[in-house]
């Protein structure tokens, strides 16, 4: 996985028949070799790997800058449980482990989340990027800051209860 700090965004990429291949939505879609570190989404953009880095290039839109994420150790996905609200959202997120995963509960539906750092999930495949939890000094969870793919950007919740 990559990461955008400055978009809160997230990017996966697979390896698939021995091709490199962008994964969005649920779906893989095959980048073609242009040259060097440089692969190409066919008639969209490019994608550039620079050791840990990578830039994102579409045309018409704003230039991204990725960073690889590092390895991480998995976490007890209970800490992350319980019930969040924002100020300004109807309607509350609930956050439930189901099958070893995080499954998050919205009122528009339900996502099933990956983790993909510490305290950093995503569920691309249901439009979050990007699901961050935040914690105390005690290390209590305390807020849920979440980012999708159709615009919301870094919405915090706070941890109501669980």
């Amino acid at each position: 996985y990559w990461y955008s700090a400055e978009h809160d965004d997230v990017r996966q990429f697979v390896v698939k028949d021995g091709y490199l291949h962008i994964a969005i939505f649920g779906q893989q879609y095959p980048l073609g070799y242009m040259s060097g570190t440089r692969f190409g989404l066919e008639g969209l953009g490019e994608f550039d790997f620079a050791g840990s880095n990578m830039t994102e290039k579409f045309s018409e839109q704003a230039v991204l800058h990725f960073a690889r994420l590092p390895a991480f150790a998995a976490q007890p996905l209970t800490d992350f449980a319980g019930t969040y609200r924002a100020q300004d959202v109807d309607g509350d997120v609930i956050i439930a482990t189901k099958n070893g995963k995080l499954q998050l509960t919205y009122p528009y539906g339900e996502a099933e989340l990956t983790q993909i750092g510490r305290d950093h999930f995503t569920g691309q495949e249901f439009d979050f990027n990007s699901v961050r939890f935040e914690r105390d000094r005690a290390g209590k969870v305390t807020d849920l800051v979440l980012s999708v793919s159709s615009g919301i950007t870094r919405l915090r919740f706070a941890k109501a209860s669980g």
